[in-house]
């Protein structure tokens, strides 16, 4: 039999991105990408961070007819979708949005996971998630509390609850399928980790109608038909975004001490740890993917990565001229300790409420030195998700990167020397897309991942590396322990 193409699509904070890949020739015959707009505003130290459904809808159908119209005529095609995790959006029954789609970045839900902070423990050992305002369920319970009369009529299934992945996969079939698979329903903070199915003593605690919820089925599955111009595929693999870039690698590194380390919007670190959810603390239990068992992984988040970027560039830090590398002998006495909370702490920490803190200021500071602080107060992030796994078997021997900004060769450099870990590149870097594609498959998981550069630690002052990390890790305690 022919081995089908595979349509990737991969919905993102800031883009719609898809591909058409020959897995046989292991070759993409085409790609596109469009933008999508983000809507931002703050109140009460609460950021506000949201998506026009039909924005998103729009460039995720565009990108999909777009493939088929460049896929070989009576070719058999398979759909794969990968999505933004915890965002999420409520519909009515017929599929019409009745809010907007709440992005994973929104805070809304800070100050009702303030409240419900007794729970977290719970929360933690039934689903692997920490009670953040990150994930749905915060955000969920916003909307009932400013809305009345909206829970009542989600009892009655009147009102839905959708992920992104679940309200495109609605509006894409002809099946209407309202279904989601446990890499997104995880994110809710609403599914047990080891059933992958939604949790009854959660719903129950939290006040959640089970009938606004969504089916989970497993990551590959028949979704539902295209509704689009022939040739109609199916859609047979839906997986959240980071999972879906494991998913590109894993088959060939899962058993040689290889962490994934995706770095977007946001940065990601991913460990897979095999058929039963492991914990250390501070890190993420997550499902690497649910096919016919599930797979696990630990992970650890950094909530902006490109943010940071972006706001150096925009404040005048970061110039088109500047290089990034490590510091030298003589620079890192005027280098300031950065603690980098653009969006918050995230992992091992959890704190969304603490903010970007600059310390050791010197009179000899200048605008460069600010670039290496805010540079190494980036990577120290990561090194604080590595720290809890040190000792452990799961600490990795090295670290592939993908993401858009691993095409930095400056930043891989100073990843690689701040965590003292290689790195590898890959030449397809945008590993979510084309695991996507892969996952559409259904029958095993190997790609054309190849090695792009290799980084390894360059020669450090280490007695300056170690304290640098000292101040940055000292400094991030007194503030977690100041503003409990």
């Amino acid at each position: 039999m022919k081995e089908p193409l595979l349509i990737g699509l991969d919905q993102g904070s800031s883009s719609t991105k898809g591909i058409l890949y020959d897995s046989r020739r292991q070759k993409i015959l085409a790609e596109t990408r469009g933008k999508v707009s983000t809507r931002r505003r703050t109140k009460d130290d609460r950021h506000f961070v949201e998506h026009d459904p039909g924005d998103i809808l729009r460039s995720v159908r565009e990108a999909a007819e777009f493939l088929l119209k460049k896929a070989p005529p009576g070719s058999a095609i398979r759909v794969g979708l990968a999505c933004q995790r915890s965002s999420f959006l409520l519909m009515e029954a017929s599929g019409k949005a009745l809010t907007p789609v709440v992005s994973w970045q929104d805070t809304r839900g800070a100050k009702i996971a303030q409240k419900l902070k007794k729970y977290n423990a719970l929360v933690y050992q039934k689903t692997g998630l920490y009670l953040t305002p990150y994930y749905a369920l915060t955000k969920l319970l916003w909307f009932f509390e400013n809305n009345p009369h909206w829970k009542s009529r989600a009892k009655k299934g009147d009102i839905l609850f959708a992920p992104l992945a679940t309200y495109l996969a609605y509006h894409l079939t002809y099946e209407k399928t309202f279904a989601v698979d446990a890499t997104h329903a995880q994110r809710s903070l609403l599914m047990n980790i080891r059933t992958c199915q939604w949790d009854k003593g959660l719903l129950k605690l939290f006040g959640i109608p089970a009938a606004m919820l969504p089916e989970i089925k497993n990551t590959t599955a028949n979704y539902g038909t295209l509704a689009s111009s022939p040739p109609r595929p199916l859609l047979t693999a839906m997986i959240g975004d980071q999972q879906a870039a494991a998913w590109a690698i894993f088959s060939d590194h899962e058993r040689r001490k290889t962490a994934l380390i995706n770095l977007g919007t946001g940065g990601f670190v991913l460990i897979p740890t095999g058929p039963r959810p492991k914990r250390v603390p501070g890190l993420l239990s997550g499902i690497l993917s649910k096919t016919w068992r599930a797979g696990y992984l630990l992970e650890g988040t950094v909530n902006s990565v490109q943010g940071v970027l972006v706001w150096m560039k925009n404040t005048g830090i970061l110039k088109k001229s500047d290089v990034f590398r490590m510091p030298q002998k003589n620079e890192w006495e005027k280098i300031p300790v950065v603690v980098s909370g653009f969006g918050g702490l995230a992992a091992p920490y959890w704190r969304s409420d603490l903010k970007t803190s600059i310390f050791h200021l010197a009179r000899a500071t200048h605008r460069e030195d600010f670039l290496r602080g805010f540079l190494l107060g980036l990577a120290h992030l990561f090194w604080e998700i590595l720290r809890p796994l040190k000792g452990t078997s799961f600490y990795p021997r090295e670290l592939i990167a993908s993401g858009g900004l691993s095409n930095s060769a400056g930043l891989m450099k100073i990843l690689s020397s701040y965590l003292e870990l290689p790195i590898r590149t890959v030449r397809y870097s945008d590993l979510t897309v084309l695991g996507a594609a892969l996952a559409a498959r259904k029958t095993g998981k190997g790609s054309f991942i190849r090695p792009s550069r290799l980084f390894c630690p360059g020669r450090q002052d280490q007695n300056k590396l170690d304290r640098h990390r000292q101040k940055i890790h000292a400094a991030i305690k007194m503030l977690v322990n100041r503003i409990a």
